[in-house]
Formats: C-alpha cells, sequence, structure tokens
C-alpha cells in the first residue's frame, strides 16, 4: 500500500519502521502487527492462522489480538 505524504496510514496503523506489516481481518479489524523481515514460511503460517481464525504466531514481539 502506498501511503500519502503525511504518512496518514502509518500513524493510524502505529507503524514504527519499515518493513512493517499489519494482518487485518474481513471487516477492517487489525488481529496482529509485525515489523523486520518475515519469511516466508512464517507468512504461511500467519496466513493459515488468518484462514482458519486461530492467533497469529508472529515472529519475535509482534502483537496478535486473533482467537
Amino acid at each position: 500500500m502506498v501511503d500519502s505524504p503525511t504518512s496518514t496510514a502509518a500513524v493510524a496503523y502505529g507503524l514504527p519502521g519499515y518493513p512493517f506489516f499489519v494482518f487485518v481481518d474481513g471487516q477492517g479489524a487489525v488481529l496482529g502487527r509485525s515489523s523486520g523481515e518475515v519469511e516466508p514460511a512464517a507468512l504461511k503460517a500467519i496466513f493459515t492462522a488468518l484462514r482458519n481464525g486461530t492467533t497469529l504466531p508472529l515472529p519475535g514481539g509482534a502483537s496478535s489480538s486473533a482467537s
């Protein structure tokens, strides 16, 4: 996603730096956030958890609110 020149999305999602991932459900609720690189296998596990409605297995120190 491309943000506005004033970083509207970055501010709204609490972006601390790049790269930064925000995982949202179909209703727009934030289910988890992660900063830094995420390995392809970890992304696959996260997407599987999103599909299954389970807690996201986010890498070190990231936050997840899916349940």
